[in-house]
């Protein structure tokens, strides 16, 4: 008799220690299932709120001014941004509603996300949503100061990857960019009392019959502009410094301003100590508020490196972090201050953490689209997102 009370109380146990075992299997597999597909839920919502903003911005951007064409601008962005997606996420029908009482834009966007793990608890998918709401109300103009130092040493003058001669190029980008900031405001005459503009160029120094003094508009630069001229070496201390200076001393600021400078260069400082003097005044012009573009046309590893380190971050950053290129890891003194970066992943990281404010064209064109893109960032400052 004992021993078949024995033989029960093991059973018992056994089954016991089975129903534990799979009930934590259970649990183990659904928390399992949560990281995994709640990560992908995660990445997809995130992109899709990228997508979503964009959109608006975009639509936002041209809702005053284009009403015919401007949900198919909408529909553009979303397209462009949509190579953003994690792998094999595709979006629903998207919401564009373009409410001109309020002058408000809405875009709402959602996503069904299949799961991994989560089939074996039920769950096939998840579905994500995202809404961003921006304001076209534009009653004002944004003061805003914008300094171009601009490289023309003999470099510029050479022809692109696809056939254009550099300083042409770079005429004509700024002429881009300045379109783009006035095609940001529906009345002209309010954008040139709030938009004030100058130069600098080098090439072996400043060159000072290229320099133009801050005033209001953009006409004035756009003529300086038309006659720049290509030859010399590289330096880029003194322009920088100079473009910093007319921002930092300009005596007409106004309250509420931005102030920018964009900065470029097809080649590399013919004295290397140039480098870290200019990134020096980078992060002194960070420190004092002003926002820095920088472009690198065709540039060799050393000029990259330098603009990388000089422009803004996208958090809104002001300290200089060293900005290394994948073509080149070790500090300019020979040192490797950072093994891991030997891959090109500190690069990769610093490019991306400055999207916004770093460009790397590879020929004439990319070089073009860059002060497109800078000049409609500029512009975008009229229109906000809500929520």
């Amino acid at each position: 008799m004992l021993g078949s009370k024995i033989n029960k109380f093991k059973a018992d146990q056994g089954g016991n220690v089975a129903m534990m075992f799979a009930g934590c299997s259970l649990m183990l597999l659904g928390g399992l299932a949560l990281a995994v597909d709640g990560s992908r839920a995660y990445n997809t919502k995130s992109a899709l709120s990228d997508m979503a903003d964009a959109a608006s911005l975009a639509g936002a951007y041209v809702a005053m001014t284009d009403k015919a064409n401007r949900e198919q601008v909408v529909k553009s962005a979303l397209d462009e941004h949509s190579t953003n997606l994690p792998e094999n996420q595709v979006i629903g029908q998207p919401s564009i509603i373009f409410n001109d009482a309020a002058q408000e834009l809405t875009v709402r966007l959602s996503s069904d996300v299949s799961t991994t793990f989560g089939k074996v608890l039920g769950k096939d998918k998840f579905i994500v949503e995202s809404e961003s709401v921006t304001s076209y109300a534009i009653e004002d103009v944004q003061p805003v100061s914008l300094a171009l130092v601009v490289d023309v040493s003999g470099s510029m003058s050479w022809a692109s990857e696809d056939g254009q001669i550099k300083i042409d190029s770079l005429r004509d980008a700024a002429n881009i960019m300045f379109d783009a900031i006035e095609n940001a405001a529906p009345r002209r005459d309010i954008l040139l009392t709030k938009v004030r503009s100058g130069m600098t160029a080098y090439n072996t120094e400043i060159r000072p019959e290229y320099t133009v003094n801050m005033a209001y508009g953009w006409d004035h630069v756009r003529s300086e502009v038309g006659r720049l001229f290509a030859e010399g070496g590289t330096s880029s201390t003194d322009a920088f410094a100079a473009g910093y200076n007319m921002l930092r001393d300009d005596p007409h600021k106004p309250e509420n301003l931005r102030q920018f400078i964009v900065f470029m260069t097809d080649g590399a400082n013919n004295d290397l100590a140039d480098n870290g003097l200019t990134e020096a005044l980078c992060t002194q012009a960070k420190l004092d508020e002003i926002e820095i573009y920088s472009v690198a046309f065709e540039a060799p590893a050393e000029g990259k490196q330098m603009l990388l380190t000089c422009a803004s971050a996208d958090d809104g950053t002001k300290k200089n972090e060293k900005c290394e290129t994948d073509e080149d890891d070790d500090d300019r003194d020979g040192r490797d201050d950072d093994a891991a970066d030997d891959d090109g992943d500190g690069r990769k990281k610093c490019e991306k953490d400055k999207r916004k404010y770093y460009f790397d064209a590879e020929n004439a064109k990319e070089f073009e689209a860059a002060f497109k893109k800078i000049g409609e960032e500029i512009g975008n400052l009229n229109t906000r997102i809500i929520r």
